[in-house]
């Protein structure tokens, strides 16, 4: 039997900013991530698919309603939509770790 590993949802910025620079970003977590032991959710592979901000954030929180932790990039503060991802994931107890080693990590 295969050992369950915890899922991290990956939260930053992504709105307005160069698409090929987001995707990089988010996919350097993914294997950081990976290489912590972690199965990390990705939200850049699905933000091509044309849904509104209202819908793509709603398609955000449901697949953050099913991670076990969030793993908030650099920026995270400047974007409103990571900051409404941080907030639901603290009311959902999941467990908190952020990119900037500066900050402190809130692990359940």
């Amino acid at each position: 039997m295969e050992q369950y590993k915890l899922k991290v949802y990956i939260s930053g910025p992504m709105s307005g900013l160069d698409p090929n620079e987001v995707q990089r970003r988010f996919n350097s977590a993914e294997l950081r991530l990976q290489a912590m032991g972690y199965e990390p959710i990705n939200p850049a592979d699905i933000s091509h698919l044309q849904f509104d901000y209202d819908q793509m954030m709603e398609i955000d929180l449901k697949i953050l309603s099913y991670c076990d932790g969030i793993y908030m990039l650099k920026g995270w503060k400047d974007s409103f939509g990571a900051q409404m991802e941080l907030q639901y994931a603290v009311m959902k107890q999941h467990f908190v770790m952020y990119e900037e080693e500066s900050e402190a990590v809130n692990v359940k």
